[in-house]
């Protein structure tokens, strides 16, 4: 149906140009149309952009452009991966105000192509690993942090004590180490027998990928909730990790008498109650991080960590391309309402992909977007104190694997594009395409762009 449909535009649109008006009934009727010279330009920077991201030759990229009810730009595959291997036919929809917009929509243009062109910038297999180890340390702590909740709340009505007022918390210093290294012992463990798939899913379709990765990661998230090996070393790791544990000890012993003498037999028998406790969150947690829970509002988690992974590979794929500063792309998420100018849903996004440009982006209000930016990019002469992610409104862990994946991209990217003539020419057009320019000037841009184009079509 989109096939029909876009053909049928196209059609349309050729039969309406600026120097003739045929009377021709339209194939479709749409409430807005794109002008002949706007649907030429896209489709002639389309192409350069396919050109100049395509690495993988013996595949094919064929694109159809059409105006449609679309926030901004909408890229999907009218290919049967099935059937087609790596060849795709993109069907590319854009909004109606996108469509004056140029330059943004350039942009959102080369963004969208970067999900679907080209392989070696990237990087599958290591986008495999931190996919993994993020979610599984988000996991453990999501874990950590209930099971405090839950022995705070035990203490608290033991003492007749107010919920609201933590009477435990966590150790602060080496949290985040001593996490991270649990997640990677668990990933480890989880992971090892998983390998032998690995080969085919990063050089299989994109479709077949994404359903793998999720799949993988259900499997290892599920293996520490199983796995009594690993349930035994994760506990471990988060008593010693609990700021006053002998508070625990005393409210959970005190099951057995007010007068019990408290010695190394209660003191266990205190930890085999917090482990039933622990084991029973592991389970309910397990199902809420995969399944979402809607009592506790609580979406889950596997697929959007997925997405936030391809949407800023996309994003950092389209600045290096074409020529973006971190401020011009900071200005693209702006909202004017936020203190730290990012809303919620692109602030982990726009957070990751600023960390690793080697310029910094200025005039930042101070606030927790600009620190945690610092603690990612590194203070000068201060060692990373990575806890400030753990206790951060946005989901820091995530960010922080986002931020390695997308440390090892930046470098790639930027080798295929150095000194690559198709790339310096879309950075040029990038440039003349910005809000000082005229009219006129951009009317110039245009033509020349299609005209370019038109070449390309020409030759043998």
């Amino acid at each position: 149906m989109d096939l029909f449909q876009n053909v049928s535009i196209l059609m349309d649109s050729m039969n309406r140009s600026s120097r003739q008006f045929i009377q021709t009934p339209p194939f479709r009727t749409t409430a807005f149309s794109m002008p002949p010279k706007l649907m030429a330009y896209y489709t002639a920077v389309a192409h350069q952009i396919l050109d100049a991201l395509q690495d993988d030759t013996n595949n094919f990229y064929g694109f159809m452009i059409a105006p449609s009810f679309v926030k901004e730009l909408e890229v999907i595959s009218l290919a049967e991966q099935r059937l087609t291997e790596g060849n795709q036919l993109l069907s590319i929809s854009i909004g109606e105000t996108s469509i004056y917009t140029l330059q943004l929509t350039t942009f959102y243009l080369a963004h969208e192509l970067s999900h679907y062109v080209g392989s070696e910038n990237r990087m599958r297999e290591i986008r495999l690993d931190y996919i993994l180890k993020a979610c599984i340390q988000n996991f453990l702590w999501m874990v950590l942090d209930d099971l405090i909740r839950s022995f705070n709340l035990r203490i608290c009505n033991a003492r007749n004590l107010d919920t609201r007022t933590p009477q435990i918390g966590i150790k602060c210093e080496g949290t985040w180490e001593k996490l991270a290294d649990l997640a990677d012992h668990v990933y480890q463990e989880t992971c090892r027998d998983m390998k032998d798939r690995w080969e085919e899913m990063v050089h299989g379709s994109p479709v077949f990928y994404l359903q793998e990765v999720y799949t993988l990661a259900e499997k290892a998230i599920r293996k520490v909730s199983k796995d009594r090996k690993i349930l035994n070393a994760v506990y471990q790791v988060f008593w010693d990790l609990i700021a006053d544990p002998e508070i625990v000890e005393t409210v959970l012993a005190s099951e057995l008498g007010e007068n019990v003498l408290f010695g190394a037999t209660v003191r266990h028998f205190a930890r085999q109650e917090g482990y039933h406790i622990y084991t029973k969150i592991v389970e309910d947690d397990y199902n809420c991080y995969t399944k979402g829970n809607d009592e506790r509002k609580f979406p889950k988690q596997i697929d959007p960590i997925e997405d936030v992974f391809r949407e800023t590979f996309a994003d950092l794929q389209a600045i290096r391309l074409l020529g973006l500063s971190p401020n011009e792309y900071l200005n693209i998420f702006k909202d004017e309402k936020e203190h730290d100018l990012v809303s919620g849903r692109y602030r982990d996004r726009v957070l990751a992909v600023l960390s690793v440009l080697p310029e910094e982006v200025s005039g930042l209000p101070d606030g927790e977007f600009k620190e945690l930016l610092q603690t990612l990019r590194g203070r000068s002469g201060v060692v990373n104190n990575f806890e400030e992610l753990l206790s951060s409104s946005m989901n820091g862990i995530v960010v922080y694997y986002v931020h390695e994946y997308l440390k090892k991209c930046l470098e790639t990217i930027d080798r295929a594009f150095d000194h690559d003539s198709k790339v310096e020419k879309l950075r040029t057009l990038y440039k003349e395409l910005g809000n000082q320019k005229s009219v006129k000037d951009l009317m110039d841009t245009l033509k020349q762009t299609i005209k370019d184009y038109q070449r390309t079509l020409c030759k043998g």
